[in-house]
């Protein structure tokens, strides 16, 4: 006889038992509800409004980065530049500008060109309002671009009173990888 038959003979009655001798435990209560138990009463959702489920804690939002801390008045290239990501030929340059402190009057465009050399290899204008700038406090642009070269651009920043025209330079950075 085979070790798998012999065990499956072994474990005929066990397996004979009714499915209801599982629960003798369960008594039933003088009205034959099975709700009870021996030694006491196991419905824990017979009255749902005992406990209250709280809703989950916000999670408090992550703090800001704080504004670039450089010196100078307004409009002056008082901040660095820095490359903020790249790949092979070529990297994202970024240069805070500070365009006013506590106002910005009737408003005006930044201009900004990257040169490589003597080649202009990219361009961003950045309109700023009274409406677009705090009225107490610094007020920043910022001026972002992916421009097609490895190592350094450089960077002139112009003030336009309008899209299009050429401006009055105000400043040039060189940001380096």
């Amino acid at each position: 006889m085979s070790p798998v038959l012999f065990a499956l003979l072994l474990a005929a009655p066990t397996l004979a038992q009714d499915p209801e001798d599982e629960f003798d435990f369960i008594a039933p209560d003088a009205t034959g509800d099975e709700d009870q138990v021996e030694g006491g009463d196991f419905n824990l959702f017979e009255e749902e409004d005992d406990f209250e489920i709280a809703p989950p804690a916000a999670k408090p939002p992550p703090p800001l980065p704080s504004l670039p801390q450089g010196s100078g008045a307004p409009m002056s290239g008082g901040f660095d530049g820095q490359v903020v990501a790249g790949a092979t030929g070529t990297m994202v340059v970024e240069l805070p500008v500070l365009v006013g402190n506590g106002g910005v009057g009737d408003g005006f465009w930044i201009r900004a060109t990257a040169w490589s050399g003597e080649a202009q290899v990219g361009e961003s204008w950045q309109q700023v309002s009274a409406a677009s700038a705090p009225t107490a406090g610094p007020a920043f642009v910022f001026v972002k671009m992916q421009v097609p070269v490895e190592d350094s651009v450089e960077l002139r920043v112009e003030k336009a009173t309008s899209p299009g025209e050429d401006g009055e330079e105000l400043f040039r950075k060189t940001v380096t990888r």
